[in-house]
């Protein structure tokens, strides 16, 4: 008899616990990421539009923004330069580390 007014009490606790939990509404369907620079799709580089133009990729498809030096941030990680949330793909090849469709955050 205890036992379940205990449970009848503890759920809803449980459940505004859950609710507390941390998420970023502003990164739904992305990967949040911490890239040392990020570019807009319309003012990259000459070199970054070659590297897109010799992988097949078009630049339309990688707006807004390019984040270069990217790494995913997991759970309890911070970022110290730009925080993104990228919807696009990431292009790992070698020395270069791109994601693109990348849109700032604010943590």
């Amino acid at each position: 008899m205890h036992f379940s007014r205990l449970a009848l009490v503890a759920l809803p606790i449980l459940g505004a616990t859950a609710s507390i939990l941390p998420r970023n509404p502003q990164c739904s369907g992305g990967s949040l990421e911490c890239c040392s620079q990020v570019i807009q799709s319309t003012a990259l580089p000459g070199w970054l539009t070659t590297y897109f133009a010799l992988i097949g990729v078009s630049l339309d498809s990688i707006a807004p923004a390019v984040g270069l030096t990217c790494t995913v941030i997991g759970v309890g990680q911070s970022c110290q330069s730009n925080t993104v949330c990228c919807t696009g793909n990431s292009y790992q090849d070698g020395l270069i580390n791109i994601s693109t469709g990348c849109t700032p955050v604010i943590l």
